[in-house]
């Protein structure tokens, strides 16, 4: 479900929406960083092709709306 859909079957207001922990808050965040290989891409995709599938995620995950991909 795309969280488009989600924020409007449940009426959500993400404006009001704060991080709990800010890496920027935590010091020592960089201790439990953590990360996930979505996809592996093939040497010969073009940079534009890799942007886009970026960006396809980013939006999948909505990490704009949350603050965390300014990009």
């Amino acid at each position: 479900m795309k969280i488009s859909t989600v924020i409007k079957e449940y009426n959500l207001d993400f404006k009001k929406v704060k991080l709990i922990r800010h890496p920027l808050n935590r010091p020592d965040a960089y201790k439990h960083f953590q990360f996930t290989i979505l996809r592996v891409l093939p040497k010969i995709i073009s940079p534009e092709e890799a942007i886009n599938i970026e960006n396809l995620y980013k939006d999948k995950f909505a990490t704009r709306i949350f603050g965390m991909n300014k990009n």
